[in-house]
């Protein structure tokens, strides 16, 4: 298993937003965002439950089709990459976590003004595979900040003891 933050939160002013550790599974975990914040620097330690299933990332509850995705994966040796647009984040490629698997999530996330688009760039490992995804995103609203993010299952549940730490900065050379 590879730890939470497996890259190095940048230096500068990170101020704690929130966090939380399931104590019951959950489908989905969301955090409001203050406006105020330019970039978001998100740890989460995902423990899936008994169903296969992708993590997925939307911003202020945006279900359109308004996320486009870079992404490099290695599982088992082998290497692929992909570009998509859709209506959520895919965190892990597309290679889904199986039944009690652990994944390492850490997110970078730009928006300095509401008219341009949300960069993130992620890294996720998984203990099994084992497994690297790189994921550059974009979420394509010109006309809103974040004010909220949501991680979600694509089936089943987190499991008990996922967590998520997220950090804010004001300034954009955090």
């Amino acid at each position: 298993m590879l730890p939470i933050g497996i890259l190095a939160r940048p230096s500068g002013t990170w101020e704690l937003m929130g966090q939380s550790t399931l104590t019951a599974a959950a489908s989905s975990i969301s955090f409001p965002v203050l406006p105020v914040y330019r970039a978001l620097w998100v740890e989460v330690h995902v423990t899936n439950d008994a169903n296969a299933k992708a993590i997925l990332l939307r911003f202020n509850g945006d279900s359109g089709a308004n996320y486009t995705t870079q992404d490099v994966s290695a599982i088992d040796y082998t290497v692929a990459a992909g570009r998509t647009t859709q209506t959520s984040i895919n965190l892990d490629s597309g290679a889904n976590l199986d039944a009690s698997e652990i994944a390492s999530l850490t997110l970078l996330i730009v928006k300095p003004a509401a008219s341009s688009k949300a960069q993130v760039l992620s890294m996720t490992g998984i203990n099994a595979s084992p497994g690297l995804f790189l994921n550059g995103s974009e979420w394509n609203n010109t006309s809103a900040l974040i004010t909220s993010f949501t991680l979600t299952a694509s089936a089943g549940n987190f499991a008990v003891n996922t967590s998520v730490r997220s950090f804010g900065s004001r300034r954009m050379d955090a």
